[in-house]
């Protein structure tokens, strides 16, 4: 399933959709520094933390569920 899965989300790579922007951009604040002009430094955007969540946890709490559902199914089909 996961190779299926794979397999349809495959297409061929072109270096020619990707572009690097930070070297482009430092280069040209080299050619402004080479001029003797002043280059301002942008701090990048603080990023806002996810929400984040226990993932132990919530697996534990689905393989209760399922045991809960098997032993549920085990005892209709007993009692059939």
């Amino acid at each position: 399933m996961a190779l299926k899965l794979i397999d349809q989300l495959t297409k061929p790579f072109k270096p020619s959709d990707y572009s690097d922007s930070y070297t482009d951009e430092l280069k040209a604040m080299i050619k402004k520094k080479a001029k003797g002009q002043t280059v301002a430094i942008q701090k990048p955007p603080e990023e806002k933390s996810a929400k984040v969540k226990d993932i132990l946890s919530l697996l534990e709490s689905s393989l209760k569920q399922r045991k809960e559902k098997e032993k549920k199914k085990s005892k209709r089909r007993k009692a059939a």
